[in-house]
């Protein structure tokens, strides 16, 4: 906390509150930042007679500053009017690490001696300590004219030299070491400085007339100011040309040809408009066709072809739909007409991320699971990288706060899933390049497109760039016609080329509409069932845990099971089911399901899976029995966990009366098996003994009970 900043944030509330365009009134905390250089600037405007303010310092806030006079030293005002001028200029002056040498309202020497020091740090060729309006709006800003932590002096030395240059047109830019909007737009305005643009219609964007006077450079070209700011756009693209000096030799050549191939431009070493604009602006030149593509459109054969004719190769469709939104989604059959006919897939996950609110540690947690579960679904085969969306202009804070934590749960979860998929970005430069130096992404989809973003605009692209949307265009006609985002394709992700289909057909199902079993579903049942439910079943998953559980399971004076796990961990009937479970916990541990320490909750389903679970008795039509838990709560803090529901499926060829199945199930003495589950609470020494697993009885009535029966399910099976 800074007390003459504070003092400012004070007299500025006191001075203006109330009066018309002021706003809502400053925090006085003595901690400097955007707000209280906007409230100095909207009390500047009303001192100027302007009502409609704002918090830009624009044209007409320079136009009626000139008007009123030009500060300067030894200036001593004689009306109100004027003090507070002044005292606006010196609060600037302490927000920005500048002494005027008090907060009088006179322009006394320590005032102008700021001035000149601010010229003298931007290297502006006047510093003669007049406060011209270029001045007076770079002290109503947060930018830094003096190297900050973490800034590179040689960025800092190019944004000096671009002051010097340019400020007429650009104004006064930051010269803290750091690229950034502000130094982007001044480069452009050099750009156009040297293209002999008029100032008036600068605008530190590109357009039309700046795209068609950019110059083709190459070895030996004699336009030092065009190939000196080519070297900074080099520069700060992490391509070094080696010394700013203006000339065009091999070494720049070679970054040249550098900067192209990371690009996936021709290399050729010549700085064509194609290659300036890929330097200037994150879209480069939105003309340029990839071999990539993302869209939103369902992609039939007619589609497909087109987009084959078009050059392109590799597709990007969504996994899933936003409820109430667009029919997005990959739809039945979609992938193996695209594969057939020899696209590429790669998949992209987004539900509601189109501000900085959705993004959370535990939203990431879950995001992972539905990503995870939909392109399962769809048969992508595993190490194939999903693209989870953020879909807004992420500033540097929010990035930090709530993206980088997202993608940590998103990660977590990805961990416990055994790291099936791999995790990609969608999302402006800084995003991509932030969740990638934090280890959070392994590849990045670029929203280029979006150049008016402040996480484009200063960023290079991300290193492990995949894909970069530079365009929506729409390529073909009639039935073949579709919308399509043009991506430029680096090749470091060719996406999926094919269907794993023993991933496909997981979910319950019925397999016979007409069968007695049809209308039996998977559920929770708190009643006896006459007769198994046939629907289909799902992969073992238990935490970090995955495999199957078989054998024999005889419940007679000395139990006895078989259990064999993942990466050959095999648990006979001689060990104690308290001993399992304890292995069992410590392994989902080191695997990382504790998350960091915090609490475990809302895992929504355990499931077990019992393969050949009779071993060789004769059951033909049967091949599996599988168990699932729902609702488990897992929390290091007791009680540690919770069940409230409980449902078991049997998976076999469906017969299609009750005597068929009779006939099918030859196995001798059993005559029924119970399973009794309630909502279970339980304690840190036997923290998983709920899954005392002892569910099948051969050769006489069985009873599993865990408490007092709140669901149960009854198979009634004979010879």
């Amino acid at each position: 906390m800074d007390p003459l900043v504070q003092q400012v944030q004070e007299w500025v509330n006191a001075e203006y509150t109330g009066r018309t365009g002021y706003g809502d009134p400053v925090a006085e905390d003595g901690i400097t930042g955007w707000s209280t250089a906007y409230a100095l600037t909207r009390a500047l405007q009303i001192e100027l007679g302007i009502t409609n303010t704002s918090n830009n310092f624009g044209s007409g806030t320079k136009a009626a500053y000139e008007s009123w006079g030009i500060l300067e030293a030894r200036y001593e005002p004689t009306s109100q009017q004027g003090i507070n001028i002044v005292k606006i200029l010196q609060g600037g002056m302490y927000c920005t690490g500048y002494n005027p040498g008090g907060f009088t309202g006179t322009f006394a020497d320590g005032t102008a001696g700021a001035v000149m020091q601010l010229q003298a740090d931007a290297n502006l060729p006047i510093q003669d300590g007049r406060v011209y309006p270029y001045i007076f709006e770079a002290f109503l800003t947060m930018d830094a004219y003096v190297l900050t932590p973490g800034g590179d002096p040689r960025i800092r030395d190019m944004q000096r030299s671009l002051n010097n240059e340019y400020y007429t047109t650009a104004g006064v830019q930051p010269c803290d070491g750091h690229y950034q909007r502000n130094t982007n737009k001044a480069l452009i305005y050099g750009i156009q400085t040297e293209e002999g643009i008029d100032p008036s219609i600068q605008t530190g964007t590109i357009g039309p007339m700046t795209r068609d006077r950019l110059p083709t450079l190459g070895v030996g070209s004699p336009e030092r100011g065009f190939i000196r700011l080519l070297q900074y756009a080099l520069y700060v693209n992490n391509f070094d040309p080696g010394v700013f000096d203006g000339l065009y030799g091999a070494g720049v050549r070679d970054t040249v040809r550098e900067f192209q191939s990371f690009s996936q431009l021709t290399v050729d070493g010549i700085t064509g408009t194609r290659t300036w604009l890929s330097l200037l602006q994150s879209k480069g030149d939105p003309t340029r066709r990839g071999a990539a593509c993302d869209t939103i459109t369902e992609v039939t054969r007619e589609r497909a072809q087109v987009l084959i004719s078009e050059g392109y190769d590799t597709v990007g469709r969504y996994l899933t739909n936003v409820s109430g939104g667009l029919n997005k989604k990959i739809q039945p059959g979609e992938l193996e007409t695209m594969f057939s006919l020899g696209l590429n897939v790669y998949p992209i996950y987004q539900t509601l991320g189109r501000d900085a609110s959705y993004f959370h540690y535990d939203q990431g947690f879950e995001d992972a699971k539905k990503a995870y579960d939909a392109a399962r679904s769809y048969g992508f085969p595993e190490e194939t990288i999903i693209y989870f969306a953020v879909d807004f202009d992420a500033l540097g804070y929010q990035i930090d706060n709530n993206i980088i934590p997202h993608f940590q749960g998103i990660n977590a979860r990805m961990r416990q899933l055994n790291q099936f998929y791999k995790i990609g970005i969608y999302g402006p430069r800084s995003v991509g390049i932030q969740a990638s130096e934090a280890g959070v992404a392994m590849s990045s989809f670029v929203s280029s497109m979006s150049t008016g973003f402040s996480g484009n605009l200063g960023y290079p692209l991300p290193d492990n760039w995949a894909f970069d949307q530079i365009s929506t265009i729409t390529v073909g006609s009639g039935a073949g016609a579709i919308a399509i985002d043009n991506n430029i394709k680096s090749g470091r992700d060719e996406g999926a080329s094919s269907i794993n289909t023993d991933l496909i057909d997981n979910e319950p199902k019925v397999y016979d509409p007409f069968s007695l079993f049809s209308d039996i579903t998977e559920g929770e049942f708190d009643e006896e069932l006459s007769k198994p439910n046939p629907s289909f079943s799902y992969p073992i998953k238990l935490g970090a845990i995955e495999g199957s559980l078989s054998g024999t399971l005889i419940l007679d004076d000395e139990p006895s099971w078989s259990i064999d796990l993942k990466d050959g961990v095999s648990i006979s009937g001689k060990e104690s089911i308290q001993q399992y479970f304890d292995q069992l916990l410590n392994r989902m541990i080191e695997e990382g399901v504790s998350r960091n320490g915090e609490n475990i909750d809302n895992i929504n389903e355990l499931r077990l899976e019992f393969d050949d679970l009779l071993g060789n008795k004769n059951i033909s039509l049967l091949e599996e029995i599988r168990f699932e838990i729902g609702d488990l709560n897992w929390s290091w803090s007791a009680p540690f966990l919770s069940v409230s529901a409980f449902t078991a499926e049997v998976l076999h060829d469906i017969p299609h009366t009750e005597a068929q199945l009779m006939e099918t199930l030859t196995i001798d003495g059993l005559n029924e098996v119970d399973i009794d589950f309630t909502t279970l609470k339980v304690g840190l020494v036997f923290v998983l003994t709920i899954l005392a697993i002892a569910l099948l009885a051969i050769y006489g009535p069985a009873i599993l009970a865990a408490s007092p029966v709140v669901y149960a399910l009854v198979f009634l099976v004979g010879r």
